[in-house]
Parts: C-alpha cells; structure tokens; sequence
C-alpha cells in the first residue's frame, strides 16, 4: 500500500498482490483518492470471503463530523473466467464478509450486470447475488442508467461498476 499527494488529493494505491488467470504481463490494483481537507484512516478488515482469492480491495473511514463516520469500500472483482481455476466460481457471489452497516458506501468494478444498476441488461449470476446482498442489507444503488464501460471492439456499452449505500445515508 503506498499514500501520495496527488493535486488536493491523498491517494491509497495497492497493487494487485496475486495472479489472476493469465494476468502476470499485467499491472493493476487499486487507488482510492481522498481530499486533502478529510481525515481518514485506512482499515485493514478482510471482506472476502475465508478460500476467496481475487476480490481486491481499499477500505477507508471518513470522518464527516466529531459524531459520524462513513466507510469507503472500493473493490475489483475480476470476470468470470478470468480467475484461477482453484478458486471455486461460487465464492465469487458469496459476499458475506462485505460491510454492510449504515455508515457504508462501496464503490467499485464488480463485472457483474444487473437491471438495479444498468439498463438493457440481462442480469447475470453474480448480479443477482449481489442485488440479494444488496435487499438482505437495506442498500440501494446510486448508480442511474448510466454506463460505465464501452466495449472497444464492438462499441456496446454496460455497467459492471457500481455505487451502492445504505438506504440510510
């Protein structure tokens, strides 16, 4: 994990910590930006689940107030396929371990597709596990129609990233 001023910003980066599939010629990892003005502390809680090696992940505590704290999750769950064949495919649509308290926000590339966060989209395994996840823990998604990925070779675009808070916030 390293910290750097990045213009008004105070960045966390880590990078990918192990192989994915055929990913060794590759970089990756995570950064999560935090303005300069906000005190925070990184966390070090293990969201995944016990035998899960390829959920990534950056977890940071904002303090807003004296009073009220928000907790930042920001995670990259590869695609399906692309991870090592020990890994079981139903380990990456347990989420048990993800926080889920009324001070959470989590953000991130989940390469899962879902009606509650894209539109036009035929919801696949990990979708449905996460939107189960999501009504079981009271969350909701701030994500509205909006694509976040174009593909470059056919030019279609979908949604695999997401932002989901507690209905609370």
């Amino acid at each position: 994990s390293a910290t750097s001023d990045v213009y008004k910003r105070q960045v966390i980066s880590r990078c990918r910590d192990q192989i994915i599939s055929n990913e060794t010629a590759r970089g990756g990892g995570l950064i999560t930006g935090i303005h300069k003005r906000l005190s925070y502390t990184e966390l070090k809680h293990n969201i995944r689940h016990p035998s899960d090696k390829a959920i990534e992940y950056i977890q940071i505590e904002i303090n807003v107030s004296k009073r009220k704290k928000y907790r930042i999750t920001n995670l990259y769950i590869p695609p399906i396929g692309s991870h090592n064949n020990d890994i079981h495919p139903t380990e990456i649509t347990n989420f048990d371990n993800w926080p889920h308290a009324q001070n959470d926000i989590i953000i991130g590339d989940v390469n899962a597709h879902s009606e509650m966060w894209g539109t036009n989209v035929n919801t696949d395994n990990r979708g449905r596990a996460i939107e189960e996840w999501m009504m079981e823990h009271n969350f909701i998604s701030l994500n509205h129609d909006k694509p976040t990925h174009i593909n470059r070779g056919s030019g279609t675009m979908s949604t695999p990233d997401i932002s989901i808070i507690h209905a609370s916030i």
